[in-house]
């Protein structure tokens, strides 16, 4: 939603520029972030006289750049961007072509993406059920955390389950099926990360936060360093809370590109939002049996007095 990253591009300086994690800011003063803005495409004649087109050490040579959406109505997936050595290389027949390209293209993403979820949302559905079930009939909070535990130890994902302990929080759980050399270290592992400080990273809007690897400047440096030793390439990060404080996270790991995003991880936030309010229910119940036991002994104490008195 942010930016264009380039996932695919042709010939040793394509790959390179792959390498090197290259993406555009959508709406920036560049040909792909004005069409991935505006959904509509451009074509750059002559690049020294367009001041939308940027220049890339990489690619000196380029004269002229047609880039057309790859959108599906007025949903823009991306953009396919051409580049020529030549002035005015792009004629109209050639916009045609691309567009169509563009638009099979777009097409296909969107039907793959559907079929994906489709997968993704019957598997990972079934065990947030499944998990949501035992969760809501726990009785203790500890049963809470112990089958969201569970529950994350059955994914392919790197996870962990992370509870705010004063100072800061304490990997509780870790799961990692490919069995990594840094992973058992991190267990009970306390992190000197505040509660409210990681708080304020989450918003109404922004119930979970997806960091890549090239993002992890932006991490609190000690969760920066858990990504790194368990060698993720991303990590996502959902909050559980108690009484509008953050009570823990659940942070999926994945050791490959791009396999996070809004569709897998849902699940897991649904999850994660499932836990709040059994929290508060098992802490009311406590609070309930608390209250309970001490009117008990005042009541035990009260008919001691009585009896002593009355003798």
């Amino acid at each position: 939603g942010q930016y264009a990253v380039l996932r695919e591009a042709t010939g040793r300086i394509g790959k390179e520029l792959i390498n090197r994690n290259y993406r555009l800011a959508v709406g920036s003063r560049s040909v792909v972030g004005w069409v991935t803005l505006n959904n509509m495409h451009r074509v750059v004649s002559e690049t020294t006289n367009d001041p939308l087109f940027l220049q890339d050490e990489l690619l000196p040579q380029t004269r002229s750049e047609a880039c057309v959406p790859l959108a599906v109505g007025n949903r823009v997936m991306g953009a396919l961007d051409v580049q020529s050595s030549s002035a005015n290389a792009f004629s109209e027949p050639d916009l045609v072509v691309l567009q169509t390209l563009a638009n099979q293209i777009a097409s296909g993403i969107q039907n793959l993406r559907m079929l994906e979820a489709t997968r993704i949302n019957l598997d990972e559905m079934s065990l947030l059920f499944k998990a949501s079930q035992q969760i809501g009939q726990a009785e203790t909070i500890e049963d809470v955390l112990r089958f969201t535990a569970s529950a994350l130890h059955r994914t392919p994902y790197v996870s962990a389950l992370l509870l705010a302990d004063k100072p800061g929080l304490k990997i509780v759980s870790l799961n990692d099926p490919e069995a990594h050399a840094g992973t058992q270290p991190l267990i009970n592992r306390q992190l000197a990360l505040p509660a409210d400080e990681i708080a304020r990273s989450f918003s109404g809007a922004q119930p979970y936060l997806i960091m890549n690897q090239e993002e992890q400047s932006s991490l609190p440096e000690e969760l920066a360093e858990i990504q790194q030793r368990l060698g993720c390439k991303q990590i996502a990060l959902l909050p559980t809370w108690r009484q509008k404080k953050l009570f823990g996270l659940i942070m999926l790991g994945s050791r490959l590109p791009n396999q996070l995003n809004s569709i897998s991880v849902q699940p897991y936030a649904n999850l994660a939002e499932f836990t709040s309010p059994a929290l508060e229910k098992n802490y009311a119940l406590n609070s309930t049996e608390a209250s309970l036991k001490r009117l008990q002994v005042l009541s035990q104490v009260s008919q001691t007095i009585a009896a002593e008195t009355s003798d």
